[in-house]
């Protein structure tokens, strides 16, 4: 952006600053190093769309954080060892899971929480890997029952 949208300057900085916000259940919840852009003349800060992806995704790990569930960085690392393990695509792994198309891509990026039944599942695969294998077998079964 060349100039500010709400005074037109061209005066602009990059800043990253501590962001703290008031959630109406959990109190003061504070964001670290968030990036933007300040006007000199008018102080307003703005962000870019990459910039408001990772303020989103910081922002849902903060409150996965405060509600006991695996943050991004968590599903990530989980996701990619049982993927190498097994060789299976994101995508058989979600259906193996039986969680929606791009579900792990949505949690990753902070779009959508995950459920607590499905941190649970992916807490239990990461104590225990083999339990993929388990889970996928329990899923051919109760199709064969339907």
């Amino acid at each position: 952006m060349k100039n500010c949208p709400n005074c037109d300057s061209k005066e602009l900085k990059k800043v990253k600053r501590d962001v703290s916000l008031n959630h109406p259940e959990y109190g003061e919840l504070v964001l670290k190093d968030i990036a933007g852009t300040e006007c000199q003349n008018c102080k307003e800060v703005f962000m870019s769309p990459k910039e408001n992806i990772e303020y989103t995704r910081q922002l849902t790990d903060v409150l996965r954080e405060r509600e006991n569930l695996l943050t991004s960085e968590e599903i990530v690392a989980i996701v990619a060892k049982i993927r190498r393990q097994y060789k299976i695509s994101q995508r058989k792994f979600e259906i193996i899971l039986g969680i929606g198309e791009k579900s792990f891509s949505r949690w990753i990026s902070g779009k959508v929480k995950q459920s607590i039944s499905s941190d649970n599942m992916l807490r239990m695969i990461r104590e225990n890997p083999r339990y993929i294998a388990k889970i996928q077998r329990l899923r051919i079964h109760s199709k064969k029952e339907a």
